[in-house]
């Protein structure tokens, strides 16, 4: 399995992932070799000819137009297309009281992660301020090898937490546990505070702009279908391989059984919820150095 992604620009892979959460919005329930194989299919679906005709008053470039008209709408007011998608399947958004009770949940959480974390985010903040600062020094020089940064981080890491051990002695393995348990309560306390965000964003948008982002993302689902006869045989076959699915068929209102998140905890990594966010492609400038 190839697992590059080939395309022109940078526009036409956004478009491709727009069209791969429309079609598949499984999130992480798609195995991530099932992912890359629906992106790389979507990547070569969108380098069409935009004359091509889909059906009789379809063509391929109404399809970009509306994917892109949809990103466009969801970079706008920061959401993310998984709460559209909901939203056009149960027909209206949650209402104020569960909206609020949500929130005050999920508030609850991030407050108790950020209680046990404290001690150890003090003890981590100089390295945290030492390698954010030799990242906007790596970012300034220009295009580079992207792997500086996760090697920056590993260095730095790593001899300030052989510096912890020599401190601390005897009790330098109970020290570095703590540390890295540290860290997974902060990955698990921004997901958190970000699904706030997401959700009071998602609550605030009018009713008029919500209705017109609906009416796209229905129009460019539409024409996701129609073009999914274009899809390659390879990746099509490699997804099938993997995980069984068959991407002729529509699954694009699928209901998935989503569990609490303390049911799925894991204490070794966190539990992605989209594969953009492990891959960090576009989604709202989580890598400030994409371009």
């Amino acid at each position: 399995f190839n697992n590059i992604i080939s395309a022109p620009d940078f526009t036409t892979i956004k478009m491709a992932m727009t069209a791969a959460r429309i079609h598949r919005p499984f999130g992480t329930y798609f195995s991530l070799n099932s992912y890359m194989y629906l992106v790389q299919g979507w990547v070569e679906v969108m380098k069409t000819d935009p004359k091509t005709m889909l059906d009789e008053t379809t063509s391929f470039a109404d399809l970009r137009n509306k994917l892109e008209s949809l990103q466009a709408y969801l970079d706008e007011v920061k959401v993310k297309d998984e709460r559209i998608r909901r939203i056009e399947v149960e027909g209206c958004r949650p209402s104020y009281m569960k909206t609020t009770r949500i929130v005050l949940y999920r508030l609850f959480i991030c407050a108790i992660l950020t209680a046990m974390s404290a001690p150890g985010l003090v003890i981590w903040s100089p390295v945290w301020f030492f390698i954010r600062r030799k990242e906007r020094d790596l970012l300034s020089r220009g295009a580079g090898w992207v792997d500086s940064f996760a090697e920056t981080k590993m260095k730095y890491g790593f001899f300030y937490v052989f510096f912890i051990v020599l401190i601390t002695q005897k009790y330098s393995p109970f020290v570095v546990a703590y540390l890295w348990m540290t860290m997974r309560l902060y990955e698990e306390n921004m997901a958190c505070a970000r699904s706030i965000f997401g959700i009071i964003r998602l609550r605030m948008i009018p009713d008029a702009t919500l209705q017109s982002i609906l009416k796209v993302r229905t129009s460019a689902k539409e024409v996701v279908l129609k073009a999914v006869k274009l899809f390659p045989k390879y990746n099509a076959e490699g997804i099938k391989e993997d995980c069984g699915d068959n991407v002729q068929v529509d699954k694009t209102n699928v209901e998935l059984d989503r569990p609490r998140w303390w049911y799925n905890f894991n204490p070794m990594r966190r539990q992605k919820k989209d594969w953009n966010e492990l891959l960090r492609l576009s989604d709202h400038c989580t890598m400030n150095y994409v371009e």
